[in-house]
């Protein structure tokens, strides 16, 4: 059959034995093997990528003699081919001002010699081998001119940081010296890897050596810098020279369009900070979509106090790791604090006073100094100076656990502390609790932003998406397939507003979420940062006909239907 078919139809002819490998037939195998290798030709699938991937998921079907005699290797070569970590990492190939994503399949191999099924010139094999004094397998996805070596820094890159690798996708060309030459139709190379929401990392002048790409892959900080003009006109400059790698080159290579430092001017308006609030959402959103794929940490400056305290709270809701940096003189920034996910607090001094005279609580006022006791006014007295410095994350523990022990609606916050303070403390209270930020300005407080307090009811519950949800286009949809157990910890958390439309669907999600339900048959629109849980089955109803109760009991308890969490973005 294979004689009969182009290499596109014989990639997607193996592609689909692999899916049902562990009931692949013997003549089928046997047919693959007759025919590899595949010759390659340009702008066509390479049937040699998934014809190896295959070998690999039934190694022990495989026919070794016949596999090593096609190869022209020895058995311990078609041994380690089959057995050894295979690392598949992108790179992009442009012809004629269009560029397309492909992937090498590197396998490192014992021996003498590399292994490679396609056209690359030996003096490219020989570099690599050089480079990181290993022998590998290597074939492609696609067909293209092997003449370009602009593949050179993926496989090296796979072969030096493995699995860590595969996230990325690499171009450049590398001298036998190290050196990470420029290659062509890089813009197009970063708009292809723009498209699939892959990060490419490219030559540049800080990208040019592989002594930098191993400080990029192996401690990966991204700088944000808050430091609004008009603010004694700190440079960003010197925050940016702390870290190895120019704001825009991360943000080229991360696809972040949104910018890694706020210099807007700042007023002391609520429309300065919505701009602000905007900005960091957006940003925070960005960097937690690379979380998981993408090991890093964000160096973080700011110089506002509640634009700080804001910013904690939206990198603590995207569970980023983050050093908080402050300017200790005009030649550099010191890191103070490092913030994390569940950080346990230690310590067990006590290090805060509070002072509640009695009657609502209108306003929490935490400050390292005397101040008046009012009633209305929660007082939180924190250390000052050297002390403060000592125990930061300690005071901001204690005051969080203090603040989220109290009984209070949506209150005034004002804060008299520095950044770093105001940082931890947004990072750990996130915004379980309503707060009116208020900024000091001309010797008062000013209600500059409100965070939290729309109760219970963040969530939008659903039992379908449609585009006709979206406000406005373009838009930016995110799904997340999630468990029952998260859903109930996000409904706990945040509640939900309930928008299922059959009566039967919201009857049986009230027993599954334990929670009433009702149904709310209605036209929505969903705003920026909205936040949905869709309830899908993953069965369908007969032609013209709903599920009733029992049905729908039935599917949930062979557990046909699945939960997603939905994130949405203009």
């Amino acid at each position: 059959m294979l004689e009969r078919l182009n290499n596109n139809r014989i990639a997607h002819y193996l592609q689909s034995l692999i899916r049902r490998s562990s009931h692949l037939r013997e003549e089928d195998l046997k047919e693959v093997l007759e025919f590899f290798p595949f010759s390659v030709k340009e702008g066509e699938e390479n049937p040699n990528f998934y014809a190896v991937k295959l070998f690999r998921e039934v190694k022990e079907k495989v026919d070794k003699n016949t596999l090593s005699r096609k190869l022209s290797v020895d058995l311990q070569t078609v041994e380690s081919l089959l057995s050894a970590q295979s690392f598949e990492v992108y790179f992009p190939v442009a012809k004629r001002g269009k560029a397309f994503l492909a992937k090498a399949l590197v396998i490192p191999l014992g021996g003498e010699t590399s292994l490679i099924l396609e056209g690359v010139s030996q003096k490219t094999v020989k570099a690599l081998e050089n480079l990181t004094n290993k022998r590998f397998f290597l074939t492609f996805s696609r067909g293209f001119d092997f003449k370009t070596d602009s593949f050179m820094l993926a496989v090296f890159s796979a072969l030096s940081f493995g699995k860590k690798a595969e996230n990325f996708a690499f171009t450049g060309v590398l001298s036998e010296e190290g050196h990470i030459e420029e290659v062509q139709h890089v813009r197009e190379k970063l708009e292809t890897a723009r498209k699939e929401r892959v990060p490419l990392v490219f030559p540049s002048e800080c990208m040019n050596r592989i002594e930098k790409l191993r400080e990029f892959m192996e401690n990966l900080t991204i700088p944000v810098a808050i430091l609004p003009s008009g603010r004694g006109g700190l440079s960003t400059e010197i925050f940016e020279r702390e870290f190895s790698f120019q704001k825009e080159y991360l943000e080229e290579v991360f696809h972040i369009d949104e910018g890694l430092f706020y210099t807007e001017p700042f007023e002391n308006t609520l429309k300065s900070f919505e701009n602000f609030a905007g900005w960091i959402e957006k940003l925070s959103h960005r960097l937690a979509s690379l979380k998981g794929k993408v090991d890093f940490k964000v160096a973080l400056t700011s110089k506002v106090l509640m634009m700080s305290f804001l910013a904690g709270v939206r990198f603590s809701k995207a569970r980023l790791k983050v050093d908080f940096y402050e300017l200790r003189n005009r030649e550099g920034y010191s890191k103070v604090l490092s913030l994390e996910d569940d950080l346990p607090c230690g310590g067990e001094k006590r290090l805060i006073e509070s002072f509640k005279p009695g009657g609502e609580v209108k306003e929490v006022f935490i400050s390292t100094s005397e101040r008046p006791i009012k009633e209305g006014r929660l007082l939180v007295r924190i250390p000052s100076g050297e002390k403060l410095n000592r125990n930061l994350l300690e005071t901001a523990c204690q005051v969080n656990d203090l603040l989220r022990g109290e009984n209070f609606g949506c209150v005034h916050l004002k804060i008299e502390a520095p950044n770093s303070f105001a940082f931890a403390l947004g990072y750990m209270l996130e915004d379980y609790k309503c707060f009116i930020l208020n900024h000091f300005s001309a010797g008062e407080y000013v209600p500059v932003y409100r965070i939290g307090g729309e109760g219970r009811g963040k969530i939008y519950l659903l039992n379908a998406f449609s585009i006709n949800m979206l406000e406005k286009m373009p838009a930016h949809v995110e799904f997340d397939e999630v468990s029952l157990d998260e859903v109930l910890q996000l409904i706990r958390e945040e509640g939900f507003r309930s928008y299922i439309s059959h009566l039967s669907t919201a009857q049986v999600l009230s027993e599954l979420l334990k929670e009433q339900v009702e149904q709310n048959r209605v036209n929505i629109k969903l705003p920026h940062g909205a936040k949905a849980v869709v309830f899908q089955l993953k069965v369908r109803p007969p032609e013209g006909g709903v599920f009733g109760v029992e049905d729908l009991k039935d599917i949930i308890e062979r557990g046909l239907f699945s939960f997603y969490k939905v994130r949405v973005f203009y």
